[in-house]
């Protein structure tokens, strides 16, 4: 069978974008499917129906964390993960908090009501961004303090945790939360710094 890893999803998935940022930075040839086959659904076999999903010969894989750390074990290239007890564990931190805060607040009760509007007559419900907003206000000053200390959430340089968050950022940030962004400096260095690297300009677009 074929090596070659395979990423399946929607290219406008912030998690899909992850895992393509992966393997942008770890230097990984992959192939990009946004839609999948009969045959795949029926392969694939993701209990949640969700991606991304890769394949990467007889193996199949789901959950974007899960995915990203197989990506840096796996293949040679830059780590992707810092090497210091303590930092991994911070690295694992954020993760988690991506996955459990920041995809929540700014994703789905904020970006996604915006991008698919469900009011009357195919309207924004503000009432539901203005009810979000709070806590997407309170989550960017967490990221903004934690970029007061370091300049990336994986070390001193970026790795799986920045590439779980920064697409996230990215869509709040060009969309309808942008003036969010008006007073927090170092998170827009960040998203600056990690637009301009190769793979934020071949993904975060």
């Amino acid at each position: 069978m074929d090596e070659t890893l395979v990423v399946y999803g929607a290219e406008y998935s912030t998690y899909v974008r992850s895992v393509r940022l992966c393997c942008e930075e770890k230097g990984v040839v992959y192939q990009f499917q946004e839609r999948l086959s009969r045959a795949d659904r029926l392969t694939l076999n993701n209990p949640f129906k969700k991606v991304p999903i890769i394949r990467h010969g007889d193996f199949v894989l789901y959950e974007s964390a899960a995915i990203c750390r197989y990506i840096d074990r796996r293949f040679d290239g830059p780590s992707l993960s810092p090497a210091p007890v303590a930092e991994l564990a911070l690295m694992d931190q954020w993760i988690s908090a991506a996955n459990c805060y920041f995809d929540p607040a700014f994703i789905r009760r904020f970006v996604l009501v915006h991008a698919f509007p469900s009011g009357k007559d195919g309207q924004v419900d503000e009432t539901k961004l203005e009810a979000a907003l709070p806590e997407v206000v309170q989550q960017l000053e967490i990221i903004e303090n934690a970029l007061c200390a370091s300049d990336y959430f994986s070390g001193d340089k970026p790795g799986i945790a920045d590439y779980l968050i920064i697409p996230m950022l990215d869509y709040l940030a060009r969309g309808r939360g942008g003036y969010l962004f008006d007073k927090l400096s170092q998170t827009n260095r960040y998203l600056e710094r990690l637009r301009k690297r190769p793979s934020g300009q071949k993904i975060l677009v």
